[in-house]
């Protein structure tokens, strides 16, 4: 009889770090509408997407077909990375025919991960592609975790859209979405704003609101001035921006208010003890008449602005 020997093991290796994850949206239409121009596109835009995560001190540890998965050590250098990768890849487009443009989607997620050789595996990895997945296209998502480190350190604003449940994740994830213009961009469209007499009244009251907003440690404290308040729902600070009208009938009046709803709720969103209802779900109360009370309810708030 051969004599049994025990099997000596080690424990796994494990490091904390930020996962950046991204995807091409609609690659297989792409493939099949023309394979050979898109991979040649899709190999040119990899390259560009590994030089910016280079770039700002990231590693690609995998890639498999569309798919692309790089770590940083720091959350801040991740989302630097996603938003510029995003820049980036729509200046490339702006050459390309619509047909045969490549979008990105992109998620975040700073967590515990194992370490297998150049690779890694684990929750940590898994809840990025999972927010990927969700990303809207040329979209960044990132978890409450990720935002939680980046807040207040980059020129960028976030849009909370609530806990969500990810597949084969156990517990729901806060997420929230990065905003494609600057938070300076608030300040720009203001000011494009002033040039329309119709737009005056609104921008003011948006400029105190924020003002005060940006000035006060509890924001709690000076809803009850500035917004309505919703009966019969949990106490906790929650808010929704429904769609600013534009006084007259012209076109860009209209793109301008819509960007200030907009701006204002990525504006309210940096607040961590505050929760925004994604300014996707206000919009279709626009040029509606609305009850304050049943509004509030549906959208399941405190407080509507």
């Amino acid at each position: 009889m051969c004599p049994v020997h025990e099997t000596t093991t080690h424990p796994l290796k494990r490091k904390l770090v930020a996962i950046l994850a991204a995807d091409v949206v609609g690659y297989s239409k792409l493939v099949g509408d023309d394979e050979e121009g898109t991979l040649t596109l899709f190999h040119q835009y990899a390259e560009i997407v590994s030089e910016l995560v280079s770039s700002h001190g990231g590693r690609v540890f995998n890639t498999a077909g569309d798919a692309l998965m790089a770590e940083f050590s720091s959350p801040v250098e991740a989302v630097r990375a996603s938003l510029a990768i995003q820049r980036e890849i729509e200046r490339q487009n702006e050459s390309i025919a619509k047909h045969r443009r490549i979008h990105f989607r992109i998620g975040i997620h700073t967590g515990d991960v194992v370490v297998e050789h150049d690779n890694l595996e684990g929750d940590g990895v898994n809840i990025a592609a999972r927010l990927q997945s969700l990303a809207d296209t040329g979209g960044i998502l990132i978890s409450g975790d990720v935002h939680h480190h980046v807040l207040g350190k980059l020129d960028a604003a976030f849009e909370s859209l609530g806990r969500k449940r990810l597949k084969n994740i156990s517990a729901p994830v806060p997420v929230y979405r990065v905003l494609p213009k600057p938070r300076s961009s608030l300040r720009q469209l203001l000011r494009r704003a002033d040039e329309h007499r119709t737009l005056a009244v609104v921008t003011a009251a948006v400029v105190a609101i924020v003002t005060a907003i940006s000035l006060t440690s509890s924001p709690s404290a000076i809803w009850n001035t500035i917004a309505s308040r919703i009966e019969g729902l949990p106490k906790e600070p929650s808010i929704a921006v429904l769609p600013l009208r534009a006084l007259g009938d012209d076109s860009q009046e209209e793109y301008l208010s819509d960007g200030l709803t907009t701006d204002i709720t990525g504006e309210l969103s940096r607040f961590k003890n505050l929760f925004v209802i994604a300014s996707n779900s206000s919009f279709p109360y626009k040029d509606k008449p609305i009850d304050v009370q049943s509004v509030g309810r549906e959208l399941g708030v405190r407080y509507l602005l």
